[in-house]
């Protein structure tokens, strides 16, 4: 029988059962395309079938640590352990990607059109995002806020293309991994109890009509209209059509080529 216990990574306690004899799982997504809805999610339905969220990026970004900082560090490991779900991760968790508990886990991952993640960043970065109280990530957030005041979209887009580029590219070798599935943002943001039943399915989960209801009843989020200062601002795909110039699609295009072949946005 599992219990919960308080482990350390970098300093910052996580929670999560010990002892369990279910699988490790994970929930990857990327910065705006659909992560914190995902995670969202998929933390509700881990819940019904007893299974613990242990909010790996939430809680470090909440602690002040930005991701750079321990998305590379192999020892994440360590906090691993079978019959949890981790989850939080808004980039390619690299260290985490080299251990065997990392390659024999079952994992689940949204992916979006990244012309449409590059609006939303802009967008989020600009007046959204929530800050931490304090350390480098707090201070990271306000360098990139004041960015995107002082630009206008095309601007900013501009110069986040390369850096989407990187955390992206990670994801396209990681696509061929069988235990990995993955759920592109277009296809499931409007058809959600579908996206619910097929990561129940991937995880070896349950889940009834009425816990999809539940569900449904605050993750449903559909804007009448775009809400530029709010979180959940438009939610429609292809908003990047009405942003961007077709010269700057093409940028986005021609750099995150591999990414958008291997998820079929090409």
């Amino acid at each position: 029988m599992s219990n919960i216990q308080t482990r350390m990574f970098r300093g910052v306690p996580l929670e999560m059962a010990v002892g369990s004899r279910g699988d490790i799982c994970i929930v990857l997504g990327i910065r705006k395309s659909g992560s914190s809805i995902f995670n969202s999610i998929c933390t509700a339905l881990a819940r019904f079938n007893d299974v613990p969220y242990v909010d790996v990026g939430g809680t470090l970004f909440k602690a002040g640590q930005p991701e750079h900082a321990w998305l590379d560090d192999p020892s994440i490991a360590e906090i691993l352990e079978p019959g949890n779900l981790y989850g939080g991760f808004r980039s390619f968790p690299a260290g985490l990607a080299r251990t065997p508990q990392f390659r024999a886990a079952r994992k689940v991952c949204m992916v979006r059109d990244p012309r449409d993640a590059l609006v939303s960043e802009y967008f989020s970065n600009a007046y959204s995002h929530s800050l931490p109280e304090e350390g480098e990530a707090r201070a990271q957030m306000e360098v990139q806020r004041t960015a995107a005041l002082n630009s206008d979209i095309a601007e900013y887009i501009g110069k986040r293309i390369h850096p989407m580029a990187q955390t992206c590219a990670p994801f396209v070798a990681a696509a061929k991994d069988p235990l990995m599935k993955v759920f592109r943002y277009e296809d499931v943001i409007f058809e959600k109890p579908r996206l619910m039943r097929e990561v129940c399915d991937h995880m070896h989960w349950t889940v009834t009509d009425h816990q999809v209801e539940l569900i449904m009843g605050w993750a449903d989020v559909r804007p009448a209209s775009e809400r530029p200062g709010e979180f959940v601002r438009r939610v429609a795909p292809g908003d990047y059509e009405n942003k961007m110039s077709p010269e700057l699609q093409a940028r986005v295009g021609a750099e995150l080529a591999p990414f958008m072949t291997t998820f079929g946005y090409a």
